[in-house]
């Protein structure tokens, strides 16, 4: 008995996999100047530069992790590792050592 639907499912998939693009995911911790007074314009600064990722299609996600374990933010872009590294290195945050950083390339089935 056949799923009602499967074959528009299969295709798809199979075209949404053939489209898949390379995201990153930035993994952002607390650095060594997180707890310094008057970070608010450096926050604001990256604030705006989000929003300009945003409207240039390369930043998916940007999210606040709660449960104190370090990590406290991650970032999903549109964009391949070399990219990724220039761009999180590039960022007011990371420069002012508020946060540190780690890029790691996505795999998964293309549906983000």
């Amino acid at each position: 008995m056949d799923t009602p639907g499967a074959d528009i499912m299969d295709v798809f998939g199979q075209e949404r996999l053939a489209n898949a693009k390379v995201r990153c995911v930035v993994i952002l911790g607390a650095g060594q100047q997180q707890d310094r007074p008057g970070p608010g314009e450096i926050s604001w600064e990256q604030g705006r530069r989000k929003i300009q990722l945003q409207a240039r299609d390369l930043l998916l996600a940007a999210c606040h992790l709660l449960g104190g374990s370090g990590v406290t933010d991650l970032r999903i872009l549109c964009s391949g590792v070399e990219e990724t590294e220039g761009l999180a290195a590039d960022d007011a945050d990371t420069r002012a050592d508020i946060f540190f950083y780690e890029v790691r390339e996505l795999t998964g089935d293309g549906f983000i």
